[in-house]
Formats: structure tokens, sequence, C-alpha cells
């Protein structure tokens, strides 16, 4: 899809991937929510994106050493401000008036594709085995 001519489809289709390839992994490895007394599993709406983020993360990069995830850990912990900010792909579907510049939606898929490739590698793992 040209980024440039479906900017508004393309922040859209990142910020579904990005979800739904966390909530892949997170029920594939099977971690629990961390605040069980919630009864809240990872499927529910009011639980955050960054928070499911920071969830697999912590699976994935238990150090926080891995310098390629980076950007995902700025995420996971609330940094703001910075083009692959959550709030901004929020805002890109939700505000009409909010144009997403083609190029920031590159180097937002840039900076979260690190993050999305540890989720498949680790998937791909486990299926190997």
């Amino acid at each position: 899809m040209p980024v440039a001519t479906y900017p508004h489809a393309c922040a859209a289709a990142i910020r579904i991937f990005v979800e739904k390839s966390t909530m892949i992994f997170l029920a594939n490895q099977a971690i629990a929510h961390p605040d069980p007394s919630n009864n809240l599993d990872w499927s529910n709406p009011s639980i955050k994106l960054r928070l499911k983020i920071k969830s697999a993360l912590t699976e994935l990069d238990q150090q926080k050493s891995k310098k390629e995830l980076k950007d995902a850990w700025d995420v996971a912990n609330g940094v703001t401000g910075i083009v692959h900010d959550l709030t901004f792909l929020n805002n890109y579907i939700h505000n009409h008036d909010a144009l997403p510049a083609p190029s920031e939606l590159i180097i937002t898929w840039d900076r979260y594709h690190p993050y999305l490739e540890a989720i498949f590698s680790k998937l791909l793992e486990d299926t190997t085995v």
C-alpha cells in the first residue's frame, strides 16, 4: 500500500499489526496479566497497548539490554513526543484532522520492526521445537 497515497490506512495498519502481534505473543507464551487480582485477560479492551508491549518486552528482553528494542522500550515506558508514540498512532485513527506524514509512518514502522521481528522469531522458535 503506497504510504503517500493512503497515510491514514497505513497508520491504522501499523497500529493494528502491533497490537494483534503483541496479543498473539502474550497468548502464545501464556504471559499472565501483571495484576491478576483484577481478573483482566489481555483481550480486555481496557488494557492499554503500552502495558501489553511492556509485558511482551519483559519476556523478550529481560535484561533490557537489546539495543534494537530500545524504541519499543521507549513506548512501553511511556516516553512521549517520539514519532512512534502510541498517542500519535491513535490520533491518526481517531482524529480526522490529524494527517500523518508518509516519512513519519515509515520511521514509525522502522522503529517497531525490530520488536515485531523479535516477537515472530520467538513464536517461530517455539513452533519448530
